[in-house]
């Protein structure tokens, strides 16, 4: 019959560890309220006069994550990471993590613990520097700058607009030559007066038209 050990471990630090032994088949039909109550037997009397639901159960996955344990299913799916014990025979280890408290400490208020205990025993030069450290690693940073990725779609509309200025100046630039032609045909008197030569005039009416 295949046995589980679990290796504990507890302390401010997880600095202390035991080791507890249980029949697979046994976990695979107990309830975390069985399980936890026998972890914190094992343990004695560290965390003595607290409930199964006043502590909180960690056990190391596949991938080496800590997760926590509060229900039955739970339990389910830390019996599926067991690992087996090397050179013994249906032998499987997991490994536990029981924290003091039901909740994690949230990350703020150990950060605020901290400052205040260097405030209490750093000189007046170190702490301003050490507080500037905290106060700007809270600072808040302005967004990057936007993308300057452009599609090929915006380079053809901008080579099409570039294309329609130029178009533009060129009837500008045609409009006032022909502007300044108009201008000097206007104030020159032999402009004015002189007429175009005909090249070719309808003959009058009744008269016949002679082949050359």
């Amino acid at each position: 019959m295949a046995t589980i050990q679990f290796k504990i471990f507890y302390g401010e630090n997880f600095d202390r560890c035991k080791m507890y032994r249980m029949d697979k088949i046994c976990l695979e039909l107990a309830t975390y309220e069985e399980f936890a109550t026998a972890v914190l037997q094992t343990i004695g009397t560290y965390f003595q006069g607290k409930s199964p639901r006043e502590v909180r159960i960690q056990y190391r996955d596949d991938e080496d994550t800590f997760v926590s344990l509060s229900s039955d299913s739970d339990l389910l799916d830390a019996c599926r990471c067991l690992r087996p014990v090397p050179n013994t025979e249906d032998l499987y280890r997991l490994i536990i993590r029981v924290h003091g408290s039901a909740t994690p400490v949230a990350a703020v208020s150990t950060e605020k613990t901290v400052a205040e205990k260097r405030r209490s025993i750093l000189p007046p030069k170190q702490l301003n520097f050490q507080d500037s450290k905290l106060s700007f690693r809270n600072t808040s940073f302005p967004s990057s700058e936007p993308s300057k990725f452009r599609s090929p779609l915006d380079v053809f509309l901008d080579e099409k607009k570039k294309a329609v200025e130029a178009q533009k100046q060129q009837v500008a630039n045609a409009r006032a030559s022909f502007s300044e032609c108009e201008l000097m045909c206007s104030a020159s008197p032999d402009a004015r007066n002189t007429r175009k030569p005909v090249l070719w005039q309808m003959p009058p009416r009744g008269t016949q038209q002679t082949e050359l």
